[in-house]
């Protein structure tokens, strides 16, 4: 752990060891016995996997459903919450409406929107676009008890995806945030499904808005979300019949993929199906006889385009809890989580990483002596929390003043979206004294299938036993090295099922049939392990797409096809993992481009065909010269070709022990296989060392 801690400060820690990988006891086994092939489930649910989120309240199978159920059994918690912004300026204290006052709000909001836009159509397909807050949900909340179909919209995504979205599903109502208006104004410009926009906090009064009115066709009608005078239950005109209430198989959500090749998939999410996954994990993290009273919430930042955030906030309506959500602007993130006083709190490892280095740059501050005091406290209290203890006067000394960050009140972190290193799990379970639990899942999976426990015991490179809504099982994959019957665990492609899973793709059948076999199994693409525990271990990718820290996707195999064309280099292999927010690579030389390129810089090389003429090109090629020369080239070439930042490779190793063609990567050395398809594997495998000591100069340099 300590080149954790070099980038910006001297704190050390006591080497990171995996003390407690796995549990001590099974959390998930196989249902017919077969440990290698068979489908694993949560031991609380090997006999029947979860439908509902409420098992003794069936009809609680839809969004409208749960606000129903919560205002009657949570009538007098505080549900959904924001600051209000004061005549000075400043932001106030967190006001939150009660549930019992929920329910009827989202009824009435919902059916004045649907009087609003008579040409809404059941089932129909209406949208948002913009920064998360409080009026983004209700308005989704408002239209799913209309039984129209959300479609959220990534609010960092650009005018084209944006367009292909709202196309594609064929979008006739979107409500959009302020800072959004230039972009949707650009798009609404052209052809368009949309007929009617929803306003969520824009001023009446915003030259943005003027221009906005000014520049879209008359034909689209423009609302104030805030202005819309909501319809009374009495009103005969929508009471006449019931047949806008969703029902459990109804689809609840369409989630857009981002930052895979090719066109965004829309991922259909039904009502039921969410719920059980949101049941499920809010399960989990009450294990310990956590009883949810007033004070319990979350704090909401993340994006509630994506299918995580959503199943969260879910969970938290069902338990009757708090959803806090930011003021809008990551400066006053703290400020904001402070004046939430959240007890769970919703993260992904990038986020995590940004608190840690503020909490080190926090400890870096202080003078020498508290310095050497937060050292000492570091160092002791890690070993006390490896042996399942805490101090408390470290906490006093230190640690007590790590948790105000998060308001003073957390009881609990949870991670998702990407995998979160041990080191960092360990470093904030110390500062935070609240354990982390780490999720896995797709959102084809309904954003997550497996969840560590909230138990007592700490494990780390595990994402713990599948939710109750799901199974999973491995496949084996022989030309990656992966079979189920590898020792001393059995690894393989994660294949996931149930009730909790994806209803297909948006008008994409085809796609759908190639994901999901004839026996109803979803094949993730990610290659897992089962432990001896039964949690399951994420350990690799069956295609080349990953994600970086900071939740960029590349393709890498995309990436190497054009380097690949670069005259500097005769073979690449690209490397990234969700831990870095970078890309590397290792490279052969092209030897009759490179050696001319060596001399030039007055570095000593031989000839091709020289004696001893490999070697040569290979000391050559270690020298920083040589190697940034040729990065400058694949940098420049990528940039030609259109490749973003986050696709260009910020560290190189070049391999001048080159073969015949001038190969590093072959079918003989086992890099390839028989199909001249790159080994991702055995060739990170195989530069394992080379991998860490470019990661290490990127971390030095930074």
């Amino acid at each position: 752990m300590g080149s954790l801690f070099s980038k910006s400060t001297t704190f050390s820690l006591p080497p990171f060891t995996y003390h407690d990988r796995i549990y001590p006891f099974p959390i998930a086994k196989p249902v017919d016995g077969d440990y290698k092939n068979g489908a694993y489930r949560n031991v609380e649910s090997m006999e029947q996997l979860w439908t509902v989120p409420i098992p003794e309240k069936p009809w609680v199978n839809t969004s409208l459903a749960v606000l129903k159920y919560s205002s009657v059994e949570h009538w007098d918690r505080d549900s959904l919450g924001e600051r209000k912004k004061l005549p000075d300026g400043t932001l106030g204290e967190y006001e939150y409406v009660k549930y019992k006052d929920l329910y009827p709000i989202v009824v009435q909001l919902g059916r004045s929107l649907r009087k609003q836009f008579p040409f809404l159509q059941r089932q129909g397909h209406i949208g948002f676009y913009g920064r998360n807050c409080k009026s983004i949900q209700l308005y989704a909340l408002a239209m799913q008890s209309q039984d129209q179909t959300t479609v959220p919209v990534y609010d960092t995504l650009g005018t084209k995806a944006v367009k292909y979205i709202v196309t594609h599903c064929e979008m006739s109502v979107i409500a959009v945030t302020e800072e959004k208006l230039p972009s949707l104004q650009e798009l609404l410009q052209g052809e368009t499904f949309i007929r009617g926009v929803v306003l969520l906090n824009v001023s009446p009064s915003s030259t943005v808005l003027k221009a906005f009115k000014e520049a879209i066709p008359e034909s689209i009608k423009v609302i104030h979300f805030e202005d819309i005078n909501c319809v009374p239950y009495e009103d005969p005109v929508v009471e006449k019949d019931d047949d806008w209430i969703p029902a459990g198989d109804s689809i609840q959500y369409i989630l857009y993929t981002s930052g895979t090749t090719g066109e965004p998939k829309g991922v259909m999410i039904k009502h039921a199906s969410m719920l059980t996954v949101s049941s499920s994990f809010i399960h989990n993290i009450l294990k310990t006889g956590w009883v949810v009273t007033n004070e319990d919430g979350v704090f909401s930042y993340l994006p509630l385009a994506h299918g995580y955030e959503c199943a969260v906030e879910m969970a938290l309506l069902i338990r009757g809890a708090r959803i806090s959500y930011y003021s809008g602007s990551l400066r006053n993130l703290v400020d904001d989580l402070q004046a939430a006083r959240p007890t769970l709190f919703i993260a992904v490892p990038r986020v995590l990483q940004h608190i840690q280095q503020t909490v080190l740059n926090s400890f870096a501050s202080q003078s020498w002596v508290h310095r050497k005091i937060i050292q000492w406290c570091l160092w002791y209290q890690t070993l006390a929390f490896r042996r399942g203890r805490r101090v408390a006067l470290y906490d006093r000394l230190v640690f007590d003043k790590v948790r105000v960050i998060f308001g003073g009140k957390l009881r609990c972190l949870a991670s998702g979206a990407a995998p979160l290193s041990g080191e960092l799990s360990e470093f904030l379970q110390v500062c935070c004294g609240v354990p982390i639990l780490e999720g896995y899942g797709l959102t084809e999976t309904g954003a997550a299938c497996s969840l560590t426990l909230n138990n007592g015991h700490t494990v780390y490179y595990t994402v713990g036993a599948p939710l109750y809504g799901h199974e999973i099982r491995l496949q084996s994959l022989p030309d990656m090295g992966y079979t189920t019957d590898d020792v001393p665990r059995p690894r393989g492609e994660i294949l996931v099922r149930g009730p909790s899973m994806f209803a297909g793709y948006y008008k994409n059948p085809a796609l759908t049939a190639a994901a999901v076999d004839a026996d109803g199994w979803f094949h993730t693409g990610d290659i897992g392990q089962f432990n001896a525990d039964g949690s399951l271990s994420v350990i690799d990718r069956k295609k080349s797409m990953l994600k970086l820290s900071q939740g960029e996707y590349v393709a890498t195999e995309a990436v190497e096809a054009v380097f690949s064309e670069c005259s500097w280099v005769a073979q690449i292999f690209v490397y990234g993992n969700s831990f870095e927010n970078c890309l590397v690579a290792v490279a052969a030389p092209n030897p009759d481009v490179v050696i001319p390129a060596i001399r030039a810089l007055d570095v000593e090389v031989k000839n091709v065909g020289e004696e001893g003429w490999k070697d040569s090109l290979a000391r050559a090629c270690l020298d920083p010269r040589v190697v940034k020369k040729v990065m400058e080239e694949l940098d420049a070439y990528g940039k030609r070709m259109g490749l973003n930042g986050f696709e260009m490779i910020k560290g190189l190793f070049l391999d001048g022990h080159v073969g015949p063609m001038n190969q590093i990567f072959t079918v003989d050395n086992g890099m390839m296989t028989p199909t001249f398809k790159l080994k991702r594997n055995v060739c990170q495998q195989h530069y394992e060392k080379e991998i860490a000591a470019m990661y290490d100069a990127i971390h030095k340099q930074n």
